[in-house]
């Protein structure tokens, strides 16, 4: 009996490295994907005058608005 719990255990170790392996091989760490979006964002920075702030703050929020509802037309061809 006690031969056969240790299969069991040495089976059931071997699975959780193997499968482990394989996530981190297939799926990788998020580090890659934080790079990426790092690289793909626009600097939009800071400004003292309230006024150009407020423009930029506009401009910022329509491009948003445009990538939505771009986003959920294409969902909704689907």
């Amino acid at each position: 009996m006690k031969k056969r719990t240790l299969k069991y255990s040495i089976f059931t170790l071997l699975t959780l490295i193997f499968a482990t392996a394989l996530y981190f091989y297939f799926i990788g760490s998020d580090n890659d994907k934080t790079l990426t979006l790092q690289q793909n964002t626009k600097e939009l920075g800071t400004f003292k005058n309230p006024e150009i702030a407020y423009e930029e703050c506009q401009k910022i929020l329509k491009d948003l608005s445009e990538t939505i509802n771009t986003s959920l037309k294409e969902k909704a061809k689907r």
